[in-house]
């Protein structure tokens, strides 16, 4: 609550009466001896209560008429009646007038005239006066009303954009904004510019956005980096306003998962053997969780479990998960569907469906790359030539050694 004295507001021009022969107590001597409204100080776009305190310290006045004239910024509703008319004040007495008054949206802040008129029976020329009502916005809000990361996962070694969107949620101009972000501690660096913007001038419900543009360093540990935003700004009085805020980047890329077939003891159809699945994280970011499903299909069963779980595996390193299967066609090769789930480092899913060739050979094949041992009669057939030549080489040599000795 707000009480302002305002002193000297007189009806009557003192120095007529004077000329007239009149002295102070002769004439009707009105003033205000005391002003209050609340709230103070008064909001744009809202109302308040105003009192004033009419004390007459000259003779007797009859017929007084008190009317608020307000003007922009200040009006009444349509109920609310702005002549007053009070009779008869005697010398000595004081009236309470009271005035529920509109402030516009747009009023301008700082100190504004509220202008009223006053006159008695004696008088008919109305007297004309003013109070000062303060107008100010009771909370300066800037609102964040958006935080936009492009690319959403910002990668390692690589630039990306934070767009801050801002909103005048007050009534009043904000002035020399700044937006800072605080990036120590923090694997992130500006880019082209300065860790902070400058705004002069935002306009009540003004929307904005201020753009940071930034670098992952290289070797950034893929997380959830908080960073915090500072925002300073004022108002039309010259006063100032800090926020602290806290918005989030995230540092990371999605994974790059290789999935090979490794090795197989399966050459052909009609056989029993196991496999060897690889699997290579090729990206920067670590795989976490990693579970492999392989599941029978056309031309193979599955003899082991049909799950295994591989678990994590850093960037730049692999992974092996083992499958024993039996193969029964011979179609060139046997196609083995594996489904993989897993999450990266900041816990995001993925799933990918994965098919891998398994090649199949034929008899004659096998044994020509070596996957097969040889057999049938042609191996006997050469079994027995290199006996054969063994023998006949030893009876040789045992006739040769007898004939030395005769």
């Amino acid at each position: 609550m707000k009480r302002i004295s305002i002193i000297g507001l007189v009806i009557l021009v003192i120095g007529i009466f004077q000329v007239l022969g009149y002295t102070e107590n002769d004439i009707p001597y009105l003033y205000i001896s005391e002003t209050k409204y609340e709230p103070y100080p008064a909001e744009p776009g809202g109302y308040f209560d105003l009192w004033l305190n009419v004390q007459n310290k000259g003779r007797d006045a009859t017929g007084l008429m008190f009317k608020l004239e307000p003007e922009f910024p200040f009006s009444l509703d349509p109920g609310e009646t702005a002549e007053r008319n009070f009779g008869k004040i005697l010398s000595g007495q004081s009236v309470l007038v009271h005035y529920r008054v509109r402030v516009s949206p747009n009023a301008v802040e700082g100190s504004n005239k509220l202008k009223y008129l006053f006159k008695s029976k004696s008088y008919e020329d109305w007297n004309e006066a003013s109070i000062s009502i303060m107008i100010k916005t009771h909370d300066i809000l800037l609102a964040i009303t958006e935080i936009e990361t492009n690319p959403k996962k910002i990668r390692p070694g690589k630039t990306g954009s934070i767009e801050i969107g801002l909103k005048n949620m007050a009534d009043s101009l904000i002035k020399d904004l700044k937006a800072r972000l605080i990036l120590g501690g923090v694997p992130l660096a500006p880019i082209g510019a300065t860790n902070e913007k400058m705004v002069q001038r935002v306009d009540s419900n003004e929307e904005l956005t201020v753009k940071f543009t930034v670098m992952a360093e290289p070797d950034a540990t893929a997380d959830i980096y908080k960073l915090p935003l500072e925002l300073e700004y004022a108002d039309e009085l010259g006063n100032n306003y800090n926020r602290n805020n806290t918005i989030s980047v995230i540092i990371g890329d999605v994974p790059d998962l290789a999935v090979n077939l490794d090795s197989s003891t399966i050459y052909k159809a009609g056989t029993v053997g196991e496999i060897v699945v690889k699997f290579v994280n090729k990206g920067l970011t670590d795989v976490k969780f990693l579970n492999v499903k392989i599941k029978p299909g056309e031309g193979h069963e599955v003899i082991s479990p049909e799950e295994v779980y591989v678990g994590n595996i850093d960037s730049d390193d692999y992974e092996t998960a083992e499958f024993k299967l039996f193969v029964s066609k011979a179609n060139g090769e046997a196609k083995i569907p594996l489904t993989i789930e897993y999450m990266d480092a900041n816990n995001d899913e993925y799933t990918k469906l994965v098919e891998l060739s398994l090649p199949l050979y034929g008899s004659r094949e096998a044994k020509q790359f070596g996957f097969a041992k040889g057999g049938g009669f042609g191996g006997i057939l050469i079994t027995i030539i290199i006996v054969a030549v063994a023998v006949f080489g030893y009876k040789k040599w045992k006739k040769r050694k007898a004939k030395k000795q005769q």
